[in-house]
Parts: C-alpha cells; structure tokens; sequence
C-alpha cells in the first residue's frame, strides 16, 4: 500500500464524528466487540493472579505499610512480583494479536465493510508478526520512558499507527510498519493525543459507571476466600468490560480515520463533509 504523509489539520471532533458514523449502524456488534475484547485481554490473567493467592488482604496491608514506611520497597517487590510476571506474560503474549484484529476490526468499520466480532481472534493468524510488532513497540517506548516519562509518552504514539500499517499489510515486516507509523506521524503526534484526550470525560463516565456495578458485589462477597476473590476478580473484570467496551470501540474508529488520514488514503473533501453531516 502506497503512504502518502499528510500533516493532519482537521480539528479532533472531525475524526469522533467519523467514530460515530462507523458505529451508528452497527452498535451492538460493536458493544459486543468491545466488551469481549476487554474479557479476553484481562480476565484469565486476572484470575490467575487471584487462584495463585497473589493478591489477598496481606498484599493490601503490605502496599499499606509501604507508602507509610513501614517497610522497604524491596519487601513489597518480593509479593508483587508474581503478580507483575503473570499478566506481564499474558498480555505479551496476546495482546499483540488482539490489537491486530481490534484494527482490522476498526478499519472495517470506518470504512462501511462488513465486519464480525468473530474478527477480533482474526490476529491470530498472522501471530509471529503481530507479537514481534507488540514486543518491539513495548521495548522501544520502555527505552525512550527511562529517560523521562515525557520521552516515553512521544514514543509511544510515534508508534500508535503501526498495528493499522500492519492491518492493511499482513506481509510487512514488525520494523517496516514501526518505521512508517513514524513517518507519518512527523507532526501529528500532538493531533492524536488531543484526540485521545478528548474522550476523557466518557472514560470518566465509564469508570464510574464500573464502580456502580461492583461495588455491592464486593460488599457482599468481600475476598476472604479463594473462590470469593476469583468470583469478585470475574464481576470487576465485566463490569470494566460493559463499562468501556464501547468507548473502545468509538476510539478505535476514531483512530482508524485518523491513520487514513495521516496515510493519505482518505479524500480530505470526503471526510469534511461527513463532520459537517447534521446526523452524524
């Protein structure tokens, strides 16, 4: 696919309203969507970490006494590191796919195609690329992050279009597409982050909403148990999933008309006329 960088000029409400129109037809399967990608990506970590006993009322004392001094930071590493390692290691090792079918999902959204909630696991199929493109981009921005949390925070949307690269090319190479997602965010870096900041109120609104839900579940089961803290784990982890599982759905489309227009694969007459669209 031919790239052609375009400096993004179009204010951050073009790309929501483009967002919505993806999804406007389509809100259930992409409430669906949204809602299982979430319970894929965090619950088996998260119950993993709960049957390992990794997380319990002497973790929360322990974290307690570490903020008061009470005890050393290397006491507080040695119970938590458990629990760091396990979902380290699982979002590693998924989230390289899932991030790939989410963006051939999005990508099949804005642009009016049919799409399935089915193609959320489609990443699979090209695993070794998505996984080495996950690995790579994870390395690179803990790089740039030890330096300041600033650096890390530009590197880590120098990179932000480079899963959709991917989508659009299934045979390019982790390096190749990480090397164009730089390129065609030369001056648009600043763009996306307001258009991600720009969603804070509905994340906002998504986590209260979560609290809601569980918080008579966590007054009713509490986690003195094993089971009781898996089942609790299992609430928390759909609640946050019903919560947000549509406002990442809405980002992600957002985001998707975003990349084309960064990429010059939208007509910018085109989209104009869709963000000044009474119905959008």
């Amino acid at each position: 696919m031919n790239y052609q960088h375009t400096l993004v000029v179009e204010p951050v409400g073009y790309f929501r309203a483009i967002g919505r129109m993806a999804l406007r037809e389509r809100f259930g399967a992409a409430f669906v969507a949204g809602f299982l990608y979430l319970i894929v990506l965090n619950l088996p970590s998260d119950i993993l970490v709960n049957v390992g006993g990794f997380i319990n009322d002497t973790t929360t004392d322990l974290y307690y006494a570490y903020l008061t001094g009470q005890v050393e930071f290397s006491a507080l590493m040695n119970k938590i590191a458990p629990v760091i390692i396990v979902m380290s290691v699982y979002s590693l090792v998924v989230s390289g796919a899932l991030t790939l079918g989410m963006s051939i999902l999005y990508l099949r959204y804005r642009r009016r195609q049919e799409g399935g909630t089915d193609l959320i696991f489609v990443g699979f199929s090209n695993f070794g690329r998505a996984f080495m493109l996950s690995l790579f981009i994870s390395i690179f921005v803990f790089l740039w992050s030890m330096l300041f949390i600033i650096p890390g925070i530009i590197a880590l949307y120098r990179y932000k279009l480079a899963f959709f690269i991917l989508a659009d090319n299934p045979e390019i190479a982790p390096l190749e597409a990480i090397r164009l997602s730089k390129y065609l965010m030369r001056g648009n870096k600043a763009k996306l982050f307001t258009l991600n900041l720009s969603f804070i109120g509905w994340s906002f609104l998504a986590m209260f909403a979560s609290t809601l839900i569980t918080s008579p579940f966590s007054v009713l089961i509490g986690s003195q148990s094993t089971s009781g803290s898996v089942f609790l784990s299992i609430i928390e982890t759909a609640a946050n999933a019903l919560a947000f599982g549509y406002l990442y759905m809405y980002i992600g489309s957002s985001e998707a008309a975003f990349y084309e227009r960064a990429a010059g694969l939208m007509e910018p007459n085109l989209p104009l006329r869709l963000y000044h669209d009474p119905e959008a």
